[in-house]
Order: C-alpha cells, then structure tokens, then sequence
C-alpha cells in the first residue's frame, strides 16, 4: 500500500506546507510522488494589526473561509478603512472575540455590530456583561465562553485563557486556522 494517502487524500497531515512572502501555500503528497511538478495550491493566510496602543486595538485573522477580529477598539470607520487598506473584506469577518472591556478595545463595537450583524461576538461572562453595559450591544447577542475551554468561532479554533489586568476576567487568545496556531 503506497504511503501517499496514509492519513486520508484530504487530510492536512498528507500535505507539504510553506511560506512564501505572506500568504501559505501547501502541496499534496499524492502530487509529490508520482513525479508530478509541483503546482501549489496557494491558500491565504493572514495575522494584522489594524490598530494597536491606548487610542485603539483591533487584530485581524484571515483565512479563505473567513476573517476574525480581536478586539473592536476603533471607529467602524476607521477598521473599514484599515481592512481595506490591506485587502480584508469586512463582510468576510465572521467572529469579533473580545479579550477585555477596556475602552480601547471595544469602541467601535456598537456601529461595527450594526453594520456587520453575520460577525458573531464572543466573550467571556464578566466580559460580555460589562461591554453590554458600556456599549448598549445586548448580553444575548454575544456566544459566552468559558476560559481554558475550546470554542469554534467560524472556521477558527480559540482557546482563551486567563492573563493579568486591571479589569475583571481578562483574556488572551491561542487561534488555530489552516493548520497553524497563533
């Protein structure tokens, strides 16, 4: 039995991957050895700050199958402006995950909610509570999550776990997409 399908033809394990500039790509094993050149299927990928610092925060993570905020802490304006400027479609946003509920990370909530209403909001209870409170978004229109506990936020994996702050139950995130970790 040839080695080339041992974990499946579709399985990422029976990929090669790489990195070239920003963007992923991977090879199918299958493609490999039977001598084949190789033509690489290139799959984006993509990890941006599109604010950072006390006047605002607000990260992106893309995939093909979606992108997913960290943080809303900048105008809708201004995040509409900056996911254009590095050619992120803010209809493709599918999650906003929440690490805190200072100021600066969830400014722009309220309009980006309004606008983008297909991103679904996650936080932890603390957390879901209080950004209620200051924004006026609903406690209902966020999934809660538990820290130290897996979650699937469209075709991403988070694991949220606790760190240091000055706010109550504050968070930070491992993401796992297109068989990386963040």
């Amino acid at each position: 039995r040839s080695q080339r399908y041992r974990y499946g033809r579709d399985d990422p394990r029976s990929c090669r991957y790489g990195l070239r500039g920003d963007r992923a790509y991977f090879v199918r094993q299958d493609v490999l050895s039977q001598g084949h050149r190789t033509s690489r299927v290139r799959q984006k990928l993509k990890v941006v700050s599109l604010a950072s610092g006390s006047s605002g925060n607000a990260y992106c993570v893309e995939t093909d199958a979606g992108a997913m905020l960290v943080d809303c802490g900048i105008s809708c304006r201004q995040l509409v402006t900056r996911c254009d400027a590095v050619s992120i479609d803010p209809k493709s946003i599918v999650a906003v995950v929440f690490t805190h509920n200072h100021d600066d990370h969830i400014r722009g909530l309220a309009t980006f909610h309004s606008r983008f209403p297909q991103a679904e909001l996650y936080a932890n209870m603390m957390t879901a509570e209080a950004i209620a409170a200051k924004t006026g978004v609903s406690e209902d229109e966020f999934t809660v999550f538990e820290n130290y506990q897996e979650f699937e936020a469209g075709p991403f994996s988070v694991l949220p776990f606790s760190v240091p702050h000055d706010v109550p139950d504050p968070v930070g995130f491992l993401v796992k997409a297109e068989g990386k970790a963040y």
